[in-house]
């Protein structure tokens, strides 16, 4: 990463970039951990290991003897088919305990994370201008450091344990070989137990600067993020153009649905609503269309061409805007209101319906907001109470 681009990468990496190194198989981890933390598992389970080694050997040893003292073809067959059986099952168990303590060790440090990205063969890693640049790396440089440590480590532990051997025998009157050989094999099992902590802590050391130098790889500049949330939600432009085509739709729905009307009621000038009565439908009259502003103008020429009554009453019109949506039956508070005006309209003859803007006393209705709100509002102070 070139130093101009390092400090423009300021943002923290968004879920999507996290999620795509995870499968590119990019994650922060040390395999000290794993190696040192098998070693100490070893170490511990040595003398379990050692013990049931004994009795495996003793048994297949009894055998031999046995058969040897009567031999024949099928009981060696037998005998070596039992020992190889043990043999096998007894790594196995080993085997089996060491990976499931390497694996654990893993999960811990990256998670359940499995790609194969990470095995593909890259050819840039051959390329010997990025060798020569990686050489040169800081990476490379704690990775040498790293390495001196556990030198350090291993040679300080090995000579102080050496020491104290040599010291502890050269102390003692002559003894027999197996005491030497059980204190020089608990001083090596001590050894190697200290060598594993001690490793495991370097280990945790080199997996928090991989951490950090990974969280600082997918770090992202502010145009990317931009970039990123622009193809997560879409172009503005394109958004843009679907509201708009979305309202054109709506509107033209609205416009469609005028048509069927019985009556448009008017602001006069700012609002415009549309009601039908259908008995085979409801038994109230119902909200078939509403707008505002430029579609309430084009409401109204629709209503004007289609022969369908125009009624200023700027009191119902705007308490039906408010309270009532499409398809919504009209309130029962207002009942009365919307009745006046249904036979203020059928009185009219049929002829001179659709003829002109007609204004009659205004309704009394309700101030929105009060006790007796519509369904419609209803519906919304519900929803607005279960969020």
């Amino acid at each position: 990463m070139a130093a101009g681009d390092r400090w423009a990468r300021t943002e923290p990496p968004t879920e999507k970039r996290k999620k795509k190194a995870r499968e590119d198989g990019q994650v922060a981890r040390s395999p000290d951990v794993g190696a040192w933390a098998v070693m100490l598992a070893g170490s511990l389970l040595a003398p379990f290991i050692l013990s049931e080694a004994r009795v495996r050997v003793l048994g297949i040893t009894s055998n031999v003897i046995r058969v040897a003292s009567h031999p024949t073809s099928a009981g060696a067959l037998d005998v070596v088919g039992s020992a190889l059986g043990q043999f096998l099952s007894y790594v196995a168990v080993i085997g089996g305990a060491f990976v499931a303590i390497a694996l654990a060790v893993g999960v811990l440090q990256v998670g359940r994370s499995f790609s194969v990205k990470a095995a593909r063969p890259r050819f840039s890693r051959v390329n010997p201008v990025t060798g020569l640049k990686s050489r040169f790396s800081t990476q490379t440089l704690w990775e040498l450091v790293k390495q001196v440590l556990k030198l350090a480590i291993l040679g300080m532990l090995g000579f102080f344990s050496l020491h104290s051997l040599m010291l502890t025998v050269a102390s003692k009157s002559p003894v027999t070989l197996a005491p030497l050989l059980d204190y020089a094999g608990s001083s090596i099992l001590g050894f190697v137990r200290t060598a594993a902590v001690l490793g495991i802590a370097l280990g945790a050391v080199d997996y928090g600067i991989q951490r950090h130098r990974h969280n600082q790889s997918l770090k992202m500049t502010k145009q990317e993020v931009r970039d990123e949330h622009r193809q997560h939600t879409g172009d503005p432009h394109m958004r843009a153009h679907m509201r708009r085509r979305q309202y054109s739709i709506a509107r033209s729905r609205t416009i469609a649905s005028v048509r069927t009307a019985d009556v448009v009621v008017t602001n006069p000038t700012h609002v415009a609503v549309a009601l039908q009565y259908d008995p085979a439908r409801a038994n109230a009259p119902r909200l078939v269309a509403k707008g505002t502003d430029f579609l309430a103008q084009r409401m109204k020429e629709e209503a004007a061409r289609c022969g369908i009554p125009l009624v200023e009453d700027p009191p119902l019109a705007r308490y039906l805007h408010a309270t009532c949506e499409v398809d919504d039956v009209v309130p029962e508070e207002i009942y009365l209101a919307v009745a006046q005006l249904l036979a203020f309209v059928y009185r009219m003859p049929k002829s001179l319906r659709g003829v002109g803007v007609r204004s009659r006393p205004h309704s009394a209705v309700p101030k929105t907001g009060e006790a007796g709100y519509s369904r419609a509002g209803r519906r919304r102070r519900g929803a607005r109470d279960v969020a």
